[in-house]
């Protein structure tokens, strides 16, 4: 469903697509990091339009692959050039973990559909399914070769599946890369309450810091202002509205004032 999405919203090139592909292309790949909440490859996806980088640090030791094999075994494959970190808190579509080596690999966007093959065994569709057929091509660990692969995902509630081996490596990975940051930026969230672990990382490393960093928060639509109390809360005067708080979402003056931020 979300490749779907993004293949619709590349098909249509739109206002938005438009407006985040430049803002993309105004970053310098080699000095900025991502962190992402959400599942999606949204970030892989345009720095690979905007700047054709095709390699990323996901902070979580997981090892570059390919399901374009004609066997059925995953393998591993190495990607050259700048791998710009993009930490997904919560697990990403491209990933796929062996159950039995313990061994994470990522993927390529444009393979997620094969990964989401990986997710429902035969049994599994049975029991959704039992009237009709489906074909389960189930791929090997190219580490192990046992038939163990599937993925972790930490879903949007206030009980986040998150004690396992490479969330944990992926939140030590965020709180670096928030140590040493220089700028905040926010696009597109509103700290939800159910993030609760994510805002106690925030709050505990922004305190933990002898200079704060510097702030910009991408709102925008009807529940702007919520966010902007939500931001005022929690970052107190750090948060300024007619300054680093833009509710109309990546428009001219919000694109300015980061390009000032990176730039100073």
């Amino acid at each position: 469903m979300l490749r779907e999405r993004y293949r619709e919203a590349r098909d249509r090139k739109d206002e938005d697509w438009q407006t985040l592909l430049r803002f993309l292309k105004g970053l310098e790949p080699g000095a900025v990091g991502f962190m992402a909440t959400n599942w999606d490859t949204v970030v892989e996806d345009m720095l690979t339009e905007a700047h054709g980088i095709r390699g990323f640090d996901y902070g979580c030791d997981a090892i570059c692959a390919s399901l374009r094999t004609a066997h059925k075994e995953i393998k591993e494959t190495d990607t050259s050039g700048i791998k710009v970190p993009v930490i997904k808190m919560h697990g990403s579509v491209n990933w796929l973990y062996c159950d039995n080596c313990r061994s994470l690999f990522w993927m390529q966007a444009d393979q997620t559909d094969k990964v989401a093959g990986q997710l429902l065994s035969s049994e599994d569709w049975k029991r959704i399914d039992p009237a009709s057929s489906h074909k389960n091509d189930r791929w090997h660990c190219g580490r192990c070769g046992a038939n163990s692969l599937g993925t972790r995902f930490a879903t949007f509630s206030y009980r986040k599946a998150l004690d396992f081996p490479m969330f944990q490596k992926s939140w030590f990975s965020a709180e670096r890369l928030l140590r040493d940051a220089k700028n905040w930026i926010f696009i597109g969230y509103s700290l939800p309450a159910a993030d609760f672990e994510f805002k106690y990382l925030l709050k505990r490393v922004q305190l933990s810091r002898r200079d704060s960093p510097n702030f910009a928060v991408v709102s925008g639509g009807v529940t702007s202002d919520r966010a902007y109390q939500h931001y005022q809360r929690f970052f107190g005067r750090e948060i300024r509205s007619s300054e680093n708080f833009f509710r109309g979402g990546l428009d001219t003056d919000a694109m300015a004032y980061i390009a000032d931020l990176l730039d100073s």
